[in-house]
């Protein structure tokens, strides 16, 4: 009977999403947990006891599916070693705050909880059936294929950009610089926009692609760069040729795209359904001449065997 409901059905065994349900419950009180933490509280007690019960819920798991399919059929599968050292992991890390003289620096039983939480990942892969997911997923890949050339003269603009910032620029926003007084820059501390290197460079570009023009920058390098009545112009130029053309491009065609493999897609369930419908109508036509040609030979059996009965006392003669 455990046999059963451990290995069946295949695809997703009954005791896999018994699992799964406490693998939601158990991301629920890590999100709770997580709540206290970022609000710099002491989560309740109760959560603490909690934790311990899913760690002996988990290493039963273990237990059951190691004696329904022994050790050695059990360790072939790697995310089942994932699930035996994370089950172990969070158990030891639940128990060491009541062990005698115990020290803990930081809240491992969180951050084990947090990595027993990858399981969930099998239970999105279940979303894979969905008729949905799997034309978002188609979607998506054929947009992207299809616009690989636009995306790379995108990347060529923004690399451009990032690499003229970096070369003219270079050193100028940062942190305690006296031109930055009494700048917008400065009081929304966005010194993490800047040109000193590639990376930071290229994150102000980019995240300029995906919002609205924020002069902000543009004051912020008028007041420090050298020659700052004509620096700040790089951000106003960038935002004409990356956002104003080349991105609008990019969501034109994107659009287009989108409503090609839309209904493209909608062609394909037609046909599909008109398939499955032509099928159905072959398959009850099948089944009702069978049925007929049974109601036909019932009766006509019966009259042969009667004309063959009669026949042979026709001749049988008394001696």
């Amino acid at each position: 009977m455990l046999k059963h409901y451990v290995t069946r059905p295949e695809d997703e065994p009954t005791f896999d999403k018994l699992m799964n349900s406490v693998l939601l419950v158990n991301l629920a009180l890590v999100l709770l947990e997580s709540t206290y933490t970022l609000n710099s509280l002491n989560p309740p007690a109760w959560t603490g006891y909690v934790e311990l019960v899913f760690s002996f819920l988990y290493l039963g798991e273990v237990a059951v599916k190691v004696q329904v399919r022994s050790w050695d059929v059990y360790w072939l599968s790697l995310p089942k070693r994932f699930d035996f050292f994370t089950t172990f992991l969070l158990l030891f890390s639940s128990l060491l705050p009541y062990l005698p003289n115990s020290v803990m620096p930081f809240d491992l039983r969180h951050y084990a909880n947090i990595l027993r939480l990858l399981r969930l990942l099998r239970v999105i892969k279940q979303l894979k059936s969905l008729r949905s997911v799997q034309f978002l997923a188609s979607c998506i890949t054929k947009m992207v294929w299809a616009a690989g050339n636009i995306f790379l003269l995108l990347g060529c603009v923004v690399f451009f950009f990032t690499t003229l910032g970096v070369n003219l620029f270079g050193g100028v926003l940062y942190k305690g610089n006296p031109g930055l007084e009494h700048t917008e820059y400065k009081e929304k501390h966005w010194y993490v926009f800047n040109f000193n290197d590639t990376p930071m460079a290229f994150a102000l570009f980019f995240t300029q692609l995906l919002c609205e023009y924020v002069p902000v920058n543009a004051e912020a390098l008028q007041m420090t760069a050298r020659w700052g009545d004509v620096a700040w112009l790089i951000f106003p130029i960038f935002y004409f040729l990356g956002v104003a053309i080349m991105f609008e491009i990019l969501v034109a065609f994107t659009v287009e795209a989108y409503i090609e493999i839309r209904e493209e897609n909608e062609k394909e369930e037609e046909e599909e359904q008109e398939r499955e419908e032509e099928e159905g109508r072959v398959r009850l036509g099948e089944e009702s001449q069978s049925a007929n040609y049974s109601t036909w030979q019932a009766p006509h059996g019966h009259h042969v065997e009667d004309h063959g009965g009669h026949g042979g006392h026709g001749h049988d003669h008394p001696k």
